[in-house]
């Protein structure tokens, strides 16, 4: 069986970043959160130890930077918008 969670992570990972540079943390934080799962998935199907460690190192990273946005986004009462403006809570 081929490994197709590993690809789809990727895609899902890349977005995320895409997202994460044009501010738009809270959309970031969901494909962070998705690609994790598809990474977690794949890992499993993984069956090159090199390859094994190369991902879960990514994972971390992402992982880490995951939990820096939700900890951001907790802070901010606020949603800020992609122009960088503060927007009322209705």
């Amino acid at each position: 069986m081929e490994n197709k969670f590993i690809p789809q992570a990727i895609e899902i990972v890349t977005l995320a970043i895409h997202e994460d540079n044009k501010k738009n943390y809270e959309e970031a934080l969901g494909l962070y959160k998705k690609a994790l799962e598809h990474f977690m998935i794949g890992v499993k199907y993984e069956k090159n130890p090199t390859s094994k460690d190369i991902i879960m190192k990514r994972v971390e990273g992402y992982m880490t930077r995951a939990e820096q946005l939700r900890a951001m986004l907790e802070k901010t009462p606020k949603a800020v918008s992609a122009s960088g403006t503060a927007e009322l809570e209705k």
